[in-house]
């Protein structure tokens, strides 16, 4: 539930539905975060990619249990 409301502050004080999210892109990771410096992409070893929510979405990836 909080995952949810905040996503929908965050696209509200975007002004769009295309908020920005953080991924690790490796072939194990699975995980969207809304902050780089969320806890969550500290293990990441590979690159870290600024992808819209949407796209995230697209590739599989889902919200970081750290961000909810």
């Amino acid at each position: 539930m909080k995952g949810i409301v905040l996503l929908l502050l965050l696209l509200f004080i975007s002004g769009s539905n295309k908020a920005d999210v953080f991924i690790c892109v490796s072939k194990t990771a699975h995980k969207y975060h809304f902050s780089e410096s969320c806890r969550g992409l500290r293990a990441c070893k590979h690159e870290i990619a600024k992808k819209s929510l949407k796209e995230a979405q697209a590739l599989g990836y889902t919200l970081c249990g750290f961000e909810d």
